[in-house]
């Protein structure tokens, strides 16, 4: 598969995963959360639109705790774009987009993903950065 098409298709899968986790489409167990888990660099980090920095212990904790929390979570991805592929590192922007209780919020993000040896998930996410879209933010 190109790199492109693995680079969309990690974003939206994982983004699937966050809505039928927080819809509680998932069962909140070990083995359902064990992608998403399996996903993260060891030293991940995500800096969320208001410039929280979250590291990885803290945001699985978090994310495991908000299971079934937002019922009504719409969650979709746009303009994915590959931005640079160095060695093993792969640069990509796009836009996540979320409706919940009738508001509609929009960021872009920017991630950093590592190829991984064959047998591993292809990408690990090794550091995402959002911002807050103009105009769309909560």
């Amino acid at each position: 598969m190109p790199i492109s098409a693995l680079v969309q298709t990690e974003i939206e899968l994982l983004h699937q995963f966050f809505a039928d986790w927080f819809n509680g489409d998932l069962p909140k167990t070990e083995e359902a959360y064990a992608p998403f888990v399996a996903a993260l660099a060891d030293d991940f980090v995500i800096v969320a639109p208001g410039g929280k920095a979250r590291e990885r212990v803290a945001l699985l904790q978090g994310l495991w705790d908000a299971h079934d929390s937002q019922t009504d979570i719409r969650i979709w991805i746009e303009a994915v774009q590959l931005r640079r592929v160095r060695g093993d590192i792969v640069w990509a922007t796009y836009e996540e987009w979320q409706t919940i209780g009738g508001n509609t919020t929009g960021r872009i993000s920017t991630v950093i993903f590592s190829r991984q040896p064959e047998g591993e998930p292809a990408l690990k996410w090794e550091h995402v950065h959002e911002t807050w879209l103009p105009g769309s933010h909560g």
